[in-house]
């Protein structure tokens, strides 16, 4: 019976790993949507005009900031060469489409133009000739979950939804300082009271704030975009994603991009994820277990903590794994191996999926693992110079009448020279020990990592990046196996 088991999820997972890896579940869902929609006459000949089609991205792009979204858009035309469809220009031209008698009776009466017919003007827009041939980037649609549920059953199909995020704060400086010149009769020159106010003190005094530019109005128009983002969002949720975009606008561009050519969510029936995340001593990747699980729902993992349990417990495995703890030593492969086993094994995990951080370390370490039936479907590795690894390591530095965790290159200038003088420095993070750590890792990591080379689940990433970059990097990897809310 066990071995049976055991055969049928070897085999459910080569299924899954060949739908993934051929993407056919997308392409199926595509071609369906694109049938229903065109309605032709031969969808045989039909279908196989399809899949010999290039498709290109297709993405909802999204923020209060309007400024900051026309310079991402314009950002992903020139990169990308997507099309931008912006659905106020679609509206402001719907009389022109086919279905324009209907809504300039809808204008005429002062009335506004139904969701479905607005829809309606925009998918002749996504699925013209231009849009299929270069792809499409759609502005700040849907709204409302009226206007998504109509969009998508549409067939307007998302390839990639991103949400960018701007302090309020900086908003409000940048549209709330803008002015005109009421003397102007062609209002062609725009005023910022600090980027570029005039240089005559007379119109400097004549100028005006448009009432959408007041704090109210901007206020107003946040809270309207992010009451209509919660109503839109469990809809789009599997493939969105919030990008921070106080910064450079070329390095919010970067992000962008990067995402739009991550691998895009599955829809294949699979298990829950099961993904261990690796790195050496004093990378992120606890941190970011714990950050993956707390946004997915999926369970974490930690081999290190599982030992400290067990030796808080007194368990006959925590007696035998005190000495390796507290000198820094590893333990022993068949002692970890075993709480991790039994830990994997709980129904929560088998419910929601897992992220094992901190294990399997070495070629031996996986390979028990697979014996006692655990898959590991993604391998993450966050890479870390070893200067880095040990800077992080040995600049910790702990209070012990509260436990605060400080770091010596990054302290607070504002630290009271009381608490500075009485931080103490961790036993496993000396020199000595934080060597001694590197070294084992260093010794492990190129077999464990041949090991899930060759299972074709192995990815590496770059340690030196921001805590953000590297958390959307690894996102599309649990997106790909478990469809949750990604936005919140």
């Amino acid at each position: 019976m066990v071995a049976s088991s055991m055969e049928t999820k070897a085999l459910m997972d080569a299924n899954t790993a060949y739908c993934e890896r051929h993407k056919v579940f997308q392409m199926f869902e595509g071609l369906m949507s694109r049938l229903v929609i065109e309605r032709p006459d031969d969808p045989i000949g039909f279908l196989i005009g399809e899949l010999q089609a290039d498709r290109k991205p297709r993405v909802i792009l999204g923020s209060f900031d309007t400024e900051v979204l026309a310079a991402q858009a314009e950002a992903l035309r020139s990169a990308k060469g997507l099309v931008i469809v912006d659905a106020n220009q679609v509206l402001s031209t719907i009389v022109a489409s086919s279905v324009g008698d209907e809504a300039k009776a809808h204008l005429d009466k002062g009335e506004p133009i139904p969701d479905l017919l607005l829809v309606q003007a925009l998918t002749q827009r996504l699925l013209s000739d231009e849009c299929a041939q270069r792809g499409w980037v759609l502005l700040n649609f849907p709204q409302t979950l009226e206007q998504a549920q109509h969009l998508l059953a549409m067939g307007n199909l998302p390839t990639l939804v991103v949400h960018l995020d701007v302090p309020l704060e900086q908003t409000l400086a940048r549209v709330t300082l803008r002015r005109y010149d009421p003397d102007d009769p062609t209002g062609a020159v725009a005023f910022h009271l600090e980027r570029n106010p005039p240089s005559d003190p007379a119109v400097l005094a004549r100028l005006k704030q448009r009432p959408e530019d007041s704090e109210g109005a901007v206020r107003a128009q946040v809270a309207a975009y992010e009451a209509a983002q919660r109503h839109v969002a469990p809809l789009l949720a599997s493939l969105a994603f919030r990008v921070d975009a106080s910064g450079d606008k070329l390095d919010v561009a970067a992000r962008v991009a990067r995402l739009l050519s991550a691998p895009p969510p599955s829809r294949a029936p699979r298990p829950a994820p099961a993904i261990a995340l690796v790195g050496p001593p004093g990378s992120a990747a606890p941190a970011l277990a714990a950050r993956l699980c707390a946004r997915f729902g999926t369970i974490a993992v930690s081999a290190h903590e599982l030992l400290e349990e067990a030796v808080a417990r007194r368990t006959p495995t925590g007696l035998k794994a005190k000495g390796y703890l507290e000198s820094g030593a590893p333990a022993p492969d068949e002692l970890i191996c075993a709480l991790v086993v039994d830990r994997l094994a709980r129904d929560d995990c088998r419910r929601h999926g897992w992220v094992l951080e901190g294990f399997p370390t070495s070629a031996p370490q996986a390979a028990h693992l697979s014996e006692r039936g655990v898959t590991v479907r993604d391998f993450l590795v966050v890479e870390l110079p070893d200067e880095a690894s040990l800077a992080e390591l040995t600049g910790r530095r702990v209070d012990p009448e509260n436990g605060k965790l400080y770091h010596l290159a990054r302290m607070p200038p504002a630290v009271p020279a009381a608490v500075l003088a009485r931080l103490a420095q961790h036993p496993r993070d000396t020199p000595d020990v934080a060597r001694r750590r590197l070294a084992a890792w260093n010794a492990g990591k190129p077999g464990v990592v041949a090991h899930f080379s060759g299972l074709g689940c192995a990815h590496s990433f770059d340690g030196s990046m921001s805590a953000d970059e590297l958390f959307e990097r690894l996102c599309p990897f649990v997106l790909r196996m478990d469809e949750r809310h990604l936005v919140q």
